[in-house]
């Protein structure tokens, strides 16, 4: 069962994070294994319209058998005329939070993307127990 949660747990945070998509790196420099990026709904703040484009990292560690979600929120603020006030990152520009997703990964198989679809394949081993799921994720257009 253990391993069953793991996979299933694994797919989740990746299938939510690449149906938000608006652009997708299948083959990211390692040791990163996907890298995913979109920008949200502006917002006022005061008068203010801000935007907030949010960059995902997944890294797998072999050797822990971890997945780790990397994730950056860029904040860009401008004022009622349209020009730049700030940006903020959080949790800072050179910062990342950084949460482990699902451990006892043995293996992730993203091949480069076809078409529109995003396939990934998560294998977890507890033991002698062993779980391989793979998902198909479609994202949100880019509009």
């Amino acid at each position: 069962m253990t391993a069953v949660r793991e996979v299933q747990n694994a797919g989740y945070w990746v299938s939510h994070d690449a149906q938000m998509a608006q652009s997708i790196d299948d083959n990211p420099t390692a040791p990163e294994i996907l890298g995913l990026a979109w920008v949200g709904w502006e917002y006022d703040d005061c008068g203010n319209t801000c935007i907030d484009a949010y960059k995902i990292l997944y890294t797998h560690d072999t050797d822990s058998g971890k997945l780790w979600r990397n994730q950056r929120i860029t904040t860009t603020k401008y004022n009622s005329s349209g020009q730049l006030i700030e940006t903020t990152y959080t949790p800072s520009a050179v910062g990342w939070d950084t949460t482990p997703i699902a451990q006892h990964i043995t293996s992730i198989s993203i091949p480069p993307m076809a078409g529109n679809k995003l396939t990934v394949t998560v294998t977890a081993s507890v033991g002698e127990a062993e779980e391989e799921r793979t998902y198909e994720v479609v994202p949100r257009p880019d509009s």
